[in-house]
């Protein structure tokens, strides 16, 4: 019998016979199995008490392997099968092994926020999301979001933003962000995205505020841009995007002027909605011109900025103006 811990089992595997390990489980236990073997190929078997197959698997074992796993229902035993596969032996001889066993405890939400029903509740503005994904798990955190605010994660594994009404909004991994358009509870659904048979996570939660102009995030809301040459100062993160708007006349040109902390694009458009040129990329830097513009005849212009990045994480300060002759 071997129990779950992180001591190896060493031995020898030969020609004519199977290992066999009889492993102790618990109501709810998750365990994995290491099994190392140089040179061989090797069959790995995983029984139920009744003999039913849980698991097998047989490679070339020639560096460890480790992605085998088990969530126990009730108490009991499992067994464990190690043998050569005879096809492909190549020397009548002994050769040797490690098999370790580890129970791999579940954290604390467990299992209430395995579903979106039993998502757990954490702060929206700073939080530290920790814990361990086993096998297929999916772990759901639930947040309060403010209209135009960007709520960041970093240190993620696969996360997946859904609605209230369980809508997929976004995905991302690592470190990503998250714009909210407008004020409800949102969900973080979390996946396990390496090659193991468990992904232990720790997520930083933070929240970027947004400027006074919010929500102006599309050309409905586009905000009044001054052309006396004043700046107006606002921030962006994620997919946020600010949109201004100004009266032009007839036959004037216009000059378009930004000071940023990160790397922007700028666009503007006719009353129509069609773009004027091409799309100006603004760079890190202080006080620039970006662009002019001018129009036949008078009307409304719509200006529109974002983040070159579209998952920005690191939030921009800017300040833009506009000025007439």
């Amino acid at each position: 019998m071997i129990n779950s811990s992180n001591t190896p089992v060493a031995g020898q595997l030969n020609s004519n016979g199977s290992k066999w390990f009889k492993v102790p489980v618990k109501t709810g236990g998750f365990y994995t199995f290491d099994h190392t073997a140089t040179d061989l190929f090797l069959s790995f078997r995983l029984l139920s008490e009744n003999g039913d197959e849980l698991y097998s698997e047989s490679e070339w074992f020639d560096k460890p392997k480790g992605y085998p796993y088990y969530q126990a229902k009730v108490d009991g035993f499992i067994f464990i099968q190690l043998s050569l596969v005879r096809s492909v032996l190549q020397y009548p001889t002994s050769f040797p092994f490690t098999l370790t066993v580890k129970e791999i405890a579940n954290d604390s939400n467990e299992p209430a926020n395995s579903t979106l029903v039993g998502a757990a509740q954490v702060p929206s503005d700073t939080a530290s999301l920790n814990g361990v994904l086993l096998g297929n798990d999916q772990d759901f955190f639930k947040f309060h979001a403010d209209s135009g605010s960007t709520y960041i994660f970093k240190g993620a594994p696969t996360g997946r933003i859904l609605s209230e009404d369980s809508t997929q909004t976004l995905v991302g991994s690592g470190d990503f962000a998250f714009y909210s358009p407008k004020s409800c509870n949102w969900y973080l659904g979390l996946q396990r995205n390496v090659d193991s048979a468990y992904q232990r996570y720790s997520i930083s939660l933070s929240t970027f505020h947004p400027d006074s102009f919010e929500r102006d995030n599309d050309i409905t809301h586009a905000r009044a841009l001054s052309t006396d040459g004043l700046a107006a100062s606002h921030n962006l993160a994620g997919s946020d995007e600010d949109w201004m708007s100004f009266s032009a006349d007839s036959g004037v040109v216009y000059t378009l002027g930004a000071n940023t902390s990160g790397a922007l694009l700028a666009s503007i458009f006719n009353e129509d909605s069609l773009m004027l040129g091409t799309e100006t990329a603004i760079d890190t830097g202080t006080t620039q011109i970006v662009r002019t513009v001018m129009i036949r005849r008078k009307g409304t212009l719509y200006i529109r900025v974002a983040p070159r990045r579209q998952s920005q994480t690191t939030p921009i300060l800017y300040s833009i103006w506009l000025k007439k002759p």
